[in-house]
């Protein structure tokens, strides 16, 4: 039962991460769309971009380790 325990766990992250990339990838054409209707609003503020930088990292490592 442990096998098919972890066989489930490993199959509803796959699903998560899925759902989560389709869901940003519909945001980013809704985006292009607006860009390119001339509707997109840019909110300009400071940054911290080794943050976002890092953050990426940590969610390419996670995608990349759930696909071995």
């Amino acid at each position: 039962e442990t096998a098919d325990s972890d066989l489930r766990r490993t199959a509803l992250d796959a699903i998560h991460q899925s759902a989560l990339t389709q869901s940003r990838l519909v945001g980013d054409l809704l985006d292009v769309t607006r860009a390119s209707r001339g509707t997109l609003h840019v909110d300009l503020r400071p940054l911290d971009v080794s943050r976002v930088v890092q953050t990426v990292v940590d969610e390419m490592h996670h995608a990349w380790t759930i696909t071995l």
